[in-house]
């Protein structure tokens, strides 16, 4: 069983890129968006102002820019005519290369990209699951203004031991269950399994994706994933119930007698357990009321579907009754 809470596969903190005070706030938590939903809007009164100034000053350069074209071509003429020297020639080429034309227009570029950040849009489809963004509060670039969250498909982030990461595989089907959305479990798989075991717990990290059926999880719920890491088949087993001590059951005798039998263990699950040896196919075993019995007692067996006073298993030599099964 592998634990950890579930995550949505797809989790933006949506963080804007400038700074600036909030003018307009379009979500709320609980809000659907789909990718490129303006989510706000800071003010960008002062951006503004700074792009008409670079403007001016881009149109007063590139002014000056088309008068040293036309000169350099007027230039290149008379050179050709040998009325100039190549010197001149150069001095006109120079003047163009010069003129400051690409460093104009990339600063009225920067402050209009500045100003398309002030409005901040969604960069995945989701529901808001945060929103601490208010008009008429400072944005930031390092505080989120929502987290907005994909919820269609989740992840469980958890943790496997090193004695089992490699009975698992990826692609591998799993169960999980998630106590807060009903009993039934839900279907899932292994994900992705780490190369590298954490450095802090030496376990390594498994991811667990799972569909949202009926929309019934939600990220930061706590699940349980059953993993399968062994299995055999027709092989001997009991149930766990039956077990006395840590590896001893009574055996029922033809006589009904018991006699506690050590058996060898091999793999476990929450209700079985598989005997290696001491018993085989067909054995009856004592599965309740095994703590009254001991070595040699004789007892009577039920009927565990049977609804009668005589519904107990007693000793000979106890006259107290006492349950058996």
């Amino acid at each position: 069983v592998l634990k950890g809470t579930l995550q949505g596969v797809e989790q933006v903190n949506l963080v804007p890129e400038v700074s600036g005070t909030i003018q307009q706030m379009n979500v709320q938590v609980g809000d659907r968006v789909q990718a490129g939903d303006v989510i706000c809007i800071i003010d960008s009164s002062s951006l503004q102002s700074q792009l008409a100034q670079a403007q001016a000053s881009y149109n007063t350069v590139q002014s000056a820019y088309q008068t040293a074209v036309t000169n350099r071509d007027r230039m290149e003429i008379l050179y050709q005519e040998g009325a100039i020297s190549l010197q001149e020639l150069e001095q006109a080429r120079n003047a163009v290369e010069q003129s400051g034309l690409e460093s104009a227009s990339a600063a009225v570029q920067i402050v209009q990209d500045q100003i398309d950040k002030c409005t901040v849009r969604a960069t995945i489809s989701g529901t808001i699951a945060s929103c601490t963004g208010q008009v008429g509060n400072m944005a930031s670039p390092s505080s989120p203004l929502v987290q907005i969250v994909n919820s269609a498909n989740l992840k469980l982030d958890t943790e496997i031991t090193e004695s089992n990461v490699n009975k698992i595989k990826e692609g591998q089907r799993v169960s999980v269950q998630v106590e807060a959305a009903g009993t039934e479990p839900f279907a899932g798989y292994i994900k992705t399994i780490a190369p590298a075991a954490n450095a802090q717990t030496m376990t390594f990290p498994v991811e667990i994706r799972m569909a949202n059926v009926d929309n019934l999880l939600k990220p930061g719920m706590f699940g349980e994933a059953k993993v399968v890491t062994e299995s055999r088949e027709s092989v001997v087993a009991v149930p766990k119930a039956a077990l006395s001590g840590e590896d001893g059951v009574f055996v029922v005798n033809d006589d009904n007698t018991v006699t506690l039998v050590t058996i060898t263990k091999g793999l476990e699950d929450e209700e079985y357990v598989e005997v290696l040896s001491g018993l085989e196919p067909g054995d009856v075993v004592v599965t309740t009321g095994q703590h009254l019995v001991y070595e040699g007692a004789k007892i009577r067996v039920v009927d565990p579907t049977a609804n009668t006073e005589t519904e107990q298993t007693e000793t000979q030599e106890d006259t107290q009754n006492k349950t058996a099964e």
